[in-house]
């Protein structure tokens, strides 16, 4: 599939859905890679480290490509799910989190809501690239 293929594709999800913003390509890299230009790095255009949901309100919102990696992030169940924490069962950890914060009415729903979710091997996911689709900065796999 070409660049022009999925500008194609994503126009056209935008326009048959009326959505409100573009659809995001989301791509995770084994290693740091080399980022597209205009790439923007919450710890290094904002001088902060911000949630997963700030960085896809960021790309859809504003239409920047934004790059993530563990200095960049300070969502603990993103940390959790993403593999980069140091934890010996990320799962377990959510699970009490989501309890604990309320995220989850009791212990039983927050073991269900984490169950249903996936989470990646410790260090496979070192960087994060997120762009609104008709920018055209990667090919989605």
């Amino acid at each position: 599939m070409s660049v022009k293929d999925t500008q194609t594709i994503a126009e056209h999800i935008y326009q048959t859905l009326r959505l409100k913003t573009h659809p995001l390509g989301v791509a995770f890299y084994g290693q740091i890679p080399e980022w597209p230009e205009k790439t923007r790095r919450p710890s290094q255009t904002m001088k902060k480290r911000i949630t997963i949901c700030q960085a896809v309100t960021l790309a859809r919102t504003y239409r920047w490509t934004v790059g993530l990696t563990v200095e960049d992030i300070v969502c603990v169940p993103a940390m959790l799910a993403f593999g980069h924490a140091q934890a010996e069962n990320p799962q377990k950890l959510l699970c009490d989190f989501f309890a604990r914060v309320g995220w989850s009415k009791n212990e039983e729903k927050a073991a269900l809501d984490v169950s249903r979710m996936s989470f990646m091997p410790k260090g496979r996911a070192k960087g994060m690239l997120l762009a609104p689709l008709p920018k055209g900065r990667y090919f989605p796999s």
